[in-house]
């Protein structure tokens, strides 16, 4: 297997294992789990980066590889947050295989026109199959909530504001993959992974400077464990993610990407327990599917 496809594949792991961390810390916010998720990916990227002497080789980026990396991780945090909201708003399922979808599909058509990258035949197949088994996981966790008459389903529709929230995800992390993506011709994997949590840590910062309500000081210490180790989790989906896009195009490292609902998926039955059903085990075997013919193309 090739070593960025393989990289990215593991990233998709370690990111679904730091969201099941996560979603043990049950008084925890989304945005704790952020603010904690860049931090500490900041302060072990940059421990490692001294430690490994690679710290003055970062100091000497080109001013234009840091700018492109910098506007990679801007628009990265965008697309977070418009993402985010769109959950909040609408039909998890939906919303949730949309901005997947739409990613991809723009990530497959920017690497085309702005880095030139082929696209194979087997790559569209693959990407189908890989979306078409993350409804089937994200479809039946929908289903399993309130019926689709009841008030809150109703106020949580897919509308046209939450379509929008979506395009604009994918929009912003699909443009944000092709600038981290340019930029890491001229810069190492630990200064894109510092440059690439900068940015958040220091936006998160200022938003809990403004609002103390999303600040740690609520949240009790075995939650903040949580949290941490959920963010080391985090740091390995971060350095596999940004290894992988040096070494493979980007719209396979988007498609790729892709697959961490089917870990996170089994990481839950594994440890959260969740029930076992018949037609996610679908979606996670044709999710499967569309992984090994890409990696066979």
């Amino acid at each position: 297997m090739p070593v960025g496809e393989f990289s990215v594949l593991a990233s998709s792991f370690a990111w679904a294992a730091s969201n099941i961390v996560a979603k043990t810390a049950r008084t925890a916010r989304a945005l704790h789990v952020s603010v904690v998720h860049s931090w500490l990916a900041l302060a072990v990227v940059l421990v490692v980066t001294l430690s490994i002497g690679r710290f003055d080789d970062m100091l000497r980026t080109p001013w234009q590889a840091a700018l492109l990396l910098g506007l990679g991780a801007s628009l990265g945090t965008l697309g977070n947050i418009a993402f985010f909201t769109a959950v909040t708003r609408g039909e998890v399922g939906r919303t949730f295989t949309t901005t997947t979808s739409l990613n991809v599909l723009f990530s497959i058509m920017a690497g085309w026109l702005a880095l030139d990258e082929p696209i194979a035949g087997a790559t569209w197949v693959g990407a189908a199959a890989i979306l078409g088994g993350v409804y089937i996981v994200n479809r039946r966790r929908e289903l399993a909530g309130a019926p689709s008459t009841s008030p809150a389903a109703r106020g949580r529709g897919f509308t046209p504001g939450v379509f929008a929230l979506a395009v604009f995800a994918a929009g912003m992390w699909s443009i944000g993959l092709i600038a981290t993506k340019i930029g890491l011709r001229d810069t190492d994997v630990f200064t894109g992974a510092v440059l690439r949590n900068l940015v958040p840590a220091i936006a998160y910062l200022s938003i809990a400077w403004i609002s103390p309500t999303i600040r740690l000081t609520g949240v009790p210490r075995a939650d903040l464990k949580r949290l941490a180790i959920s963010a080391l989790f985090f740091v390995g989906s971060l350095l596999g993610w940004t290894f992988a896009l040096q070494r493979s195009d980007a719209s396979i490292t988007a498609i790729l990407s892709a697959t961490s609902p089917v870990f996170a998926y089994l990481l839950a039955v594994a440890f959260l327990k969740e029930k076992v059903r018949i037609q996610v085990i679908g979606g996670i075997v044709l999710s499967l599917a569309g992984v090994l013919l890409i990696l066979g193309s």
